[in-house]
């Protein structure tokens, strides 16, 4: 019998084979079994012992582009940092009405602030030169100021003398040409002319009536805007030439007209008889080059002078003294049969 010394870890084992070449086969094959069963991981298996214990997994997804993608909508300006209303300059509407009635119960029209185009290039004189104004809002009266409202006040203050170069009251009462009188000492208006223009009242009778209803004459610059708007029109309807189904004035009716006629041919800002009529004292004094060099904002005219200004014209004035640039200097003491005045307040007050 031949015998074979096998050496394996930890131990020898002898096999013993009874014959020689199947004995040497049998222990080829005996080799090759204990081959098999060696506890040592063959490389196959260490590499996935590896993969699997010491390399990270391959990641199915970035991390840092899913944690970007989250952090975009945080990153993005809130709506706090966007331009406001007012800083896109978007036009919000007036807080005022456009029409409101005062205590007196005077209806009076809003004109909102802004700039417009004052005086004229065509027309010689003191209408030049035409320049661009800016005014802050105001109200300015929708009618002229009639007869009846004239003798309430009348009633209430008494007719007072007032004024220079020889004073003046603020009403003649013995002139033929007014058109209230004092009956049993009350004023009233004479029948028929309680809703027409007050006339024949000196400036300082105008002023005073604006200040008991809590307002002022309007300025040149007031008075002119209230009647032509912002387009620079030549009448306070637009360009279209008067006639008497449009406006009073010399040739028509050769007196006064109620305060409320001619409906259809207002001011851009709703205005009655701004055209004809009767002429209006407004607050400044004259001065013919005044308009050279005129304040940009809010002008009030000249700080003094011997003459008021009269606007609007009237029915004693011909068709082309209606337009909305027509200047008038008058003594602020005298009275005359065609003149008249509205009154004008500033918002809020």
């Amino acid at each position: 019998m031949t015998v074979v010394s096998i050496i394996e870890p930890m131990f020898t084992r002898k096999i013993t084979y009874p014959h020689g070449l199947p004995a040497l086969i049998g222990l080829a094959i005996l080799l090759l079994v204990i081959a098999g069963c060696s506890p040592t991981p063959t490389p196959t298996a260490l590499n996935a012992v590896v993969s699997a214990t010491s390399v990270p997994p391959t990641p199915t997804a970035s991390p840092l582009p899913s944690a970007t993608a989250t952090l975009i909508p945080s990153e993005t300006p809130t709506p706090t940092a966007s331009p406001s209303p007012t800083e896109t300059l978007t036009p919000s509407p007036s807080p005022y009405p456009t029409l409101i009635v005062d205590e007196r119960g005077a209806a009076m029209v809003f004109v909102a602030a802004g700039e417009f185009l004052m005086g004229s290039e065509v027309w010689s004189g003191s209408e030049k030169p035409a320049h661009t104004v800016y005014l802050d809002a105001y109200y300015i009266d929708q009618f002229e100021v009639s007869v009846g409202a004239f003798a309430e006040f009348l009633n209430e203050m008494g007719n007072q003398i007032e004024g220079v170069a020889g004073k003046a009251s603020w009403v003649e009462e013995p002139d033929p040409d007014l058109h209230l009188h004092r009956t049993d000492g009350i004023w009233q208006a004479d029948e028929g002319r309680a809703n027409h223009p007050m006339n024949e009242v000196t400036w300082f009778g105008a002023r005073a009536f604006c200040e008991w209803r809590g307002a002022v004459l309007p300025s040149e610059a007031q008075w002119e805007k209230a009647a032509r708007g912002t387009d620079g029109r030549t009448y306070p309807w637009g360009e279209q030439e008067p006639t008497c189904e449009m406006a009073n004035f010399a040739g028509c009716f050769y007196d006064s007209v109620p305060v409320d006629s001619y409906p259809e041919w207002v001011s851009p800002y709703g205005a009655y008889n701004m055209a004809g009529n009767v002429h209006e004292w407004t607050n400044d004094w004259y001065n013919a080059d005044y308009y050279a060099n005129s304040p940009s904002e809010n002008p009030t005219g000249p700080e003094s002078g011997d003459y008021k200004i009269f606007r609007g014209a009237s029915w004693f004035n011909g068709n082309f003294q209606t337009r909305t640039t027509y200047r008038y200097p008058k003594l602020p003491v005298l009275t005359y049969m065609a003149n008249g005045f509205r009154c004008a307040k500033t918002v809020g007050e």
